[in-house]
């Protein structure tokens, strides 16, 4: 037989034979152990932090494991040995501890809400004894308990939550830990927590939606705004109430410190309290009705891939959005109707967005910029459905002499549930821009439910609701609600100056 070495023929392995890893070239082909392509080896890692997993950039094929390395080769930092694959994700510590190029919240492995929100919270000081509160932001389901905890998580004492009964006329109390009277608490509804000592309560959530409906029944009413309502006082809420049809008369705030109300009697000049966000006040109606707060800037038509910002500014001017899904933004859009569109209302579509997404916005009216406090607006773009129904609404708006057209008004829509079947509550808000025309032209069927997550199910031939809202800026508003079998067309409106 042919041998490596025929003068010493000791080496006893033949051309073409076995390569195995001893040191030694066993099939005569010049090449030993794992630099022989016949011999099969292990790539292995070196593991610095020894934790078991090694750092793919540094390895080595070799038939057994040199030391210091490791045949599992996935080790994303191995300088730290609690950073690797078989680690469980920390959901808040901003490191990809288990590897999978996710960190925090951004894991799938962790809860979707474990993170803080993306909006700075409503801090609202409470002092010892009856504070009339409310939500400033949206905080989503939330039950008096709820608030009892919130507080208490903070340091605060709270042992009562209260709410008043228009209808009975008496107030209702839940007590903190106990389990009757563990009512739901609203955006727009006015509270009373009862502390021992002076705290806060720090109210996490975004913004809530707008607008935001409130409605009256006859008698005291409390109510509450939200955050972004500003610079109003108490007879600037008897205008605007009454101004969408309704009829108050009295605004009235409780003084914690001394524990006595004190009242503004609409249209008089004294006690003309401010207004302030995320308190309780009480609003005395003669009669049942129902108003919007509307939002600086109103978010509308929200699908999975647009969105439409729209508001109206003191003077004329152009109107832009900056927008991105990250607070560094980045994209400018501009007015439906042309960079150089100079007007006191403002009509601006977000578009080719993905879907279940936040962006941030902030708001740019000639040379003034809105960044809302720093905090940057923001929305969340719904989950892609498919396609929508077709059933338009529309109608015609004019000025208030009822003959001359109001292009450039916004109108806004939203569906109400009539008749009790479908969805219940209102829907998404939708708008349109008045055109020269004079018409406005919404698609109903792509309304949905608030939480975008379906489509909104309501009867097109009647027994539901359309809440329609013009917004003229500087040539007034109007308001109407007519029936679903009234709708193409609605009924012309005329703006209120």
């Amino acid at each position: 037989a042919d041998t490596c070495d025929e003068l010493t023929d000791t080496c006893g392995h033949v051309f073409g034979g076995p390569e195995v890893c001893n040191g030694i070239d066993d099939d005569c082909d010049g090449l030993t152990d794992c630099d022989d392509p016949d011999m099969v080896c292990t790539a292995y890692c070196r593991d610095a932090d020894s934790d078991q997993y090694g750092d793919p950039l540094d390895n080595t094929l070799a038939c057994e494991p040199p030391p210091g390395y490791v045949d599992e080769c996935t080790d994303c930092n191995d300088s730290n040995p609690l950073v690797n694959p078989g680690t469980i994700e920390d959901c808040g510590n901003s490191i990809d501890d288990d590897c999978d190029t996710l960190a925090d919240c951004d894991d799938p492995d962790c809860d979707p809400d474990c993170g803080p929100s993306p909006c700075p919270p409503f801090d609202l000081s409470l002092a010892r004894g009856y504070n009339p509160v409310g939500p400033a932001v949206d905080l989503g389901p939330t039950k008096a308990e709820d608030v009892c905890a919130d507080i208490s998580a903070t340091g605060g004492s709270v042992d009562r939550v209260i709410r008043y009964n228009t209808s009975t006329g008496m107030y209702e109390t839940h007590i903190c830990g106990l389990p009757f009277n563990n009512f739901d608490v609203y955006s727009g509804k006015g509270y009373f927590i009862r502390s021992s000592a002076s705290g806060q309560w720090a109210q996490q959530g975004c913004d809530i939606p707008s607008p935001l409906e409130i409605c009256l029944l006859v008698g005291y009413n409390s109510i509450s705004l939200p955050r972004w309502v500003e610079d109003m006082n108490a007879e600037d809420l008897c205008a605007f109430i009454n101004s969408t049809g309704g009829d108050v008369d009295r605004v009235i705030r409780y003084n914690t410190a001394t524990g006595m109300y004190e009242t503004h009697i609409c249209g008089l000049p004294f006690n003309n309290f401010m207004i302030n966000p995320g308190v309780a006040y009480f609003v005395r109606s003669r009669s049942a009705h129902c108003f919007s707060v509307m939002k600086p800037v109103v978010i509308s038509n929200l699908t999975h891939s647009s969105a439409t910002n729209s508001w109206v500014s003191d003077t004329p001017a152009t109107g832009q959005i900056e927008y991105g899904a990250s607070i560094a933004l980045g994209n400018i859009v501009d007015d439906v109707r042309g960079t150089s569109t100079v007007d006191d209302a403002h009509y601006v579509v977000l578009s080719d967005l993905s879907a279940s997404a936040m962006y941030y916005f902030d708001v740019i009216t000639g040379e003034v910029t809105d960044n809302n406090g720093g905090a940057h607006f923001s929305f969340m773009t719904g989950t892609d459905l498919g396609l929508p129904g077709f059933d338009l609404a529309y109608g015609r708006v004019f000025l208030s002499d009822a003959l001359t057209v109001a292009d450039g008004t916004i109108v806004y829509v939203r569906i109400a549930d009539g008749d009790g079947l479908g969805s219940t509550g209102g829907s998404s808000l939708l708008s349109d821009l008045v055109e020269a025309s004079g018409y406005w032209v919404v698609e109903l069927g792509t309304a949905r439910i608030p939480d975008s997550s379906s489509y909104f199910m309501y009867s097109p031939e009647g027994g539901d609701d359309l809440v329609i809202n013009a917004d003229g800026a500087a040539d007034g508003k109007a308001s109407q609600t007519v029936d679903t079998s009234n709708d193409a067309p609605s009924p012309d409106m005329s703006l209120n100056p």
